[in-house]
């Protein structure tokens, strides 16, 4: 195997993608020139199909953990816990050997996917119904809850790991509730290419 930057990249970012422990410490440094143009767009198809994964991965698990949440609080810990998958998508935009314009793209790429996500989930939660008929107190709660503890919470500057895996937030009770599962989500939230 070559050991060429564009080879380490390549392979280290496709074993990341399956493999969220993969030390990305050791890349080496690009510069907008590093590579011809035609491999750098090789090279940004390959990050797309990357971050498609990471997407994809922690979307489905969100959407597992919300469908099987059996109250409130189990929602906002599926939602805490949605976090840190969605964090890595920082760690790649912010990665120290990639040169600032690519960082800047993938960056904004990141925020825009993370607060769709957190937009759509939102609207899922304010329009929610529980499993006996609509339930306007229970719908403004989930919404509620969904706003306390965002998934967006990953994008503040110097949040570092402590906001984004902080615990929950208690929802508030709900009198005499239904079992309630909660909103789902069912669409893939990254769309399109990686500088959409």
């Amino acid at each position: 195997m070559s050991d060429s930057p564009y080879e380490l990249w390549v392979v280290t970012l496709r074993t990341w993608s399956r493999d969220p422990s993969t030390d990305l410490s050791r890349l080496p440094t690009l510069a907008v020139d590093s590579f011809p143009p035609g491999a750098y767009e090789r090279f940004f198809r390959h990050v797309g199909e990357v971050i498609d994964a990471v997407n994809s991965a922690a979307s489905s698990q969100l959407d597992r953990d919300i469908g099987a949440a059996r109250n409130p609080h189990e929602i906002a810990a599926a939602l805490v816990a949605a976090r840190p998958k969605l964090a890595r998508r920082l760690q790649l935009a912010r990665h120290p050997g990639l040169p600032k314009q690519i960082r800047e793209v993938l960056e904004t790429a990141a925020a825009k996917d993370i607060s769709r996500m957190q937009a759509e989930l939102e609207t899922m939660a304010a329009s929610s119904v529980s499993r006996y008929g609509s339930d306007r107190l229970a719908s403004e709660q989930m919404l509620h809850l969904v706003r306390q503890n965002p998934l967006t919470a990953v994008l503040q500057a110097g949040a570092g790991m402590a906001a984004v895996t902080s615990a929950p937030v208690q929802p508030s009770p709900v009198p005499q509730s239904p079992p309630y599962g909660g909103p789902r989500v069912r669409r893939q939230i990254y769309r399109g290419p990686i500088n959409s």
